[in-house]
């Protein structure tokens, strides 16, 4: 029995199929778009400033017609910013008013990540009158993405000189989703609109086309015109859509009315012509790319009766052409149909509409060029938080992020996903799951059981979350039976340490590949990494030996550090990773270790250097420590010894007398002549 709302009585206007349409404001608002916006408007406004028309009383307005989910807003700020220091204007102050939907819609952008510090220091507000807050005195930058195309337009005709108005009338199809559109034409000869300039625009064409029909965007010229009127005629347009602007495609039928529609697909093309002839009419300087193909129509217009003849026409064209919407699509369709490419990437400004299609292949072979693809990486995701692709994208980003070492990545798009509104069960799970991975591999295992047990809570029959969990805690439990809990105060917020077991075998032995380490350290060298699980389970066993990773939060292991206690002395030494070294971190691991229970309650502490291992003699004077005159005899003759102050002052005669004895103690390979000090 049909519902008295059925498919076929239901009412529908055009305005109702545009309001299911996508927003394709953040679709369009490409990393080359943003580029575009901020040199453009940088040229109008140093324009203004070389006649002395510019106030920087007040900030510098950009109004976006179209702020979508925020991703224009969200690449343009920090890159006005940069640009700003760049030239010397640090000084100038910027508003970025978003013109949103609804007031929710704009409680939506103000509490987005990456705009709410902006609005906090008053670089950035959104609200549903945005139009109102815009002042007199200065070039104000527009940046319609995808704004004017929302609105049903008027529809008018022209055949044989006669002025027709249309209405079009929408009745449901065969299917759910599908419209048939039918437009009824009247004459309309005398009625016209009292907007400025558009009696004019419609006798243009009145004259210029024989039979054709076309939309006209009186919302959009409304709002320029109270543009206009606000700035006082100062103001820069950057329009971005899929529309015509060329008459002869107008006169051959490129701007009919649809006869069809399908929901979610369809759309209307902006009429560019009407936007150019209106604004060229009152004095605008307006200039429309070429369109390639099908992709959508980029046009510059900008006017300012302050300081007519100074704005370079070339300068803002040079900067539009490298926006080309036909560029960007073209590296999309070919990121589709090619391997990775780091060169495409590049030449998109990391679209991260360019990167999506390539996540699967970089997810099955992990890319050679890590360091590079890590850096592609991190400007993606610049550009993609503020940008609605599925959750899924940014999961694997992170995958990829995390393979190739890039924890600190990895894990600010975890914690992204996770506080995503609207995100499926599993895949906040699936994200849990990578958050609590990133945390074990950088040596804050601790933080993982809870992150597990959420996931657990959400996926309750996953059976994989549950064995991550168990094995998680049994791992936990043994470093707990050994007497080792993760400090309360970890001391450092890049470096942890934690005990060393064979879970970091194939960092241990990528990191101690330069030779130079086991020369310096006089450890063992390791042909292959069953050796290293060996030799990691060796000392585990053997009392009074410890040995503790060093973890960096954002690259993992990066290190080792040891300690060697018997009867109150202990023996201290470490290493850092071949790709981790120069970089400080030695001194703070070492200053970790030395802050720790374990060392504050020795009565001694020791180390040794080579004497001509100039760095690391220079890390222990930075740390206190204090050289011994103890000699070794040969081969380590050529060895120095120090030991650090702790709470108990001890002479140097006793100093080298415990040296002696924890040696002897630990079965080392140190030998000392009978006299021992000052030989």
């Amino acid at each position: 029995m049909a519902s008295i709302t059925s498919r076929a009585q239901r009412t529908h206007t055009l305005a109702d199929l545009l309001a299911q349409s996508p927003d394709r404001s953040d679709m369009l608002a490409s990393p080359r778009m943003a580029n575009a916006c901020v040199e453009a408007m940088l040229t109008v406004w140093l324009a203004a400033e070389a006649t002395g028309t510019l106030d920087l009383r007040q900030p510098l307005q950009i109004l976006d017609l179209a702020p979508g989910h925020g991703r224009l807003a969200a690449q343009v700020l920090p890159r006005l910013h940069r640009r700003l220091n760049d030239i010397g204007r640090a000084h100038w102050q910027f508003q970025y008013i978003a013109q949103a939907e609804a007031t929710m819609h704009a409680a939506q952008l103000l509490a987005h990540p990456q705009l709410a510090p902006w609005q906090q220091h008053g670089g950035f507000s959104a609200q549903a009158d945005a139009i109102g807050l815009v002042q007199a005195g200065n070039p104000l930058a527009v940046l319609a993405a995808g704004a004017f195309g929302r609105r049903e337009p008027a529809w008018w005709g022209i055949h044989h000189a006669n002025r027709l108005r249309g209405q079009l009338q929408v009745m449901p199809g065969d299917q759910d989703g599908q419209y048939l559109l039918r437009c009824d034409w009247t004459s309309c000869n005398t009625a016209l609109p009292r907007l400025a300039g558009v009696a004019e625009l419609l006798d243009f064409y009145r004259h210029a086309l024989y039979s054709a029909a076309f939309p006209l965007p009186e919302h959009a010229l409304g709002q320029l015109a109270d543009l206009i009127a606000a700035t006082e005629g100062r103001y820069l347009l950057v329009a971005l859509d899929h529309g015509v602007a060329d008459l002869n495609e107008i006169r051959v039928g490129a701007l009919n009315p649809p006869s069809h529609w399908q929901v979610g697909v369809s759309g209307l093309g902006v009429n560019f012509h009407a936007l150019s002839y209106w604004q060229s009419q009152l004095g605008a300087a307006v200039h429309t790319l070429p369109r390639q193909g099908s992709s959508p129509l980029l046009q510059l217009a900008w006017r300012d009766n302050a300081s007519p003849e100074q704005i370079s026409v070339a300068a803002v064209l040079e900067y539009a052409a490298a926006a080309q919407p036909a560029e960007q699509i073209a590296l999309i369709e070919a990121a589709q149909s090619m391997p990775p490419s780091l060169a495409l990437l590049r030449a998109s400004v990391h679209d991260p509409f360019v990167l999506a299609p390539m996540l699967p292949a970089l997810l099955e072979n992990t890319p050679a060029d890590q360091l590079a693809w890590q850096q592609a990486l991190a400007a993606t995701w610049q550009n993609n938080l503020a940008l609605p692709l599925e959750a899924s994208f940014s999961l694997d980003l992170a995958n990829l992020a995390a393979r190739l070492g890039q924890y600190g990545l990895a894990r600010a798009v975890l914690r992204h996903i996770d506080g995503l509104a609207g995100v499926t069960k599993p895949l906040q799970a699936a994200a849990l799951c990578g958050l609590a991975e990133v945390e074990c591999h950088t040596g804050r295992s601790h933080l993982a059981l809870p992150l597990l047990q959420r996931a657990m809570v959400l996926t309750p029959d996953c059976t994989t979350t549950h064995a991550r969990h168990a094995a998680l805690a049994a791992r936990l439990g043994i470093r707990q039976q050994r007497g080792w809990a993760p400090p309360a105060d970890e001391g450092d917020d890049m470096l942890v340490l934690e005990p060393l077991d064979d879970a970091h075998a194939s960092a241990f032995f990528h990191q101690y590949r330069d030779p130079q380490i086991a020369a310096l350290t006089l450890l063992d060298e390791f042909a292959h990494i069953d050796e290293v699980v060996a030799w990691i389970s060796g000392p585990a066993t053997q009392s009074g030996q410890q040995h503790f990773a060093i973890m960096h939060r954002d690259a993992a292991f990066v290190g080792v550090l040891g300690l060697t206690c018997q009867n109150g002395a202990g023996y201290f030494h470490f290493w850092i990773g071949t790709d981790f070294q120069g970089r400080g971190l030695g001194p703070r691991a070492a200053r970790l270790l030395l802050d720790s229970p374990q060392v504050q309650c020795l009565d001694v502490l020791y180390t040794s250097v080579l004497a001509g291992n100039l760095r690391s003699r220079r890390v222990l004077e930075q740390l206190g420590w204090l050289p011994l005159p103890s000699k070794a005899l040969p081969p380590d003759d050529d060895m120095l010894f120090f030991h650090y102050p702790l709470a108990t002052v001890i002479d140097t005669t006793q100093l080298h007398v415990r040296l002696l004895a924890l040696c002897a103690q630990t079965d080392s390979a140190f030998r000392f002549a009978p006299q021992g000090v000052g030989t």
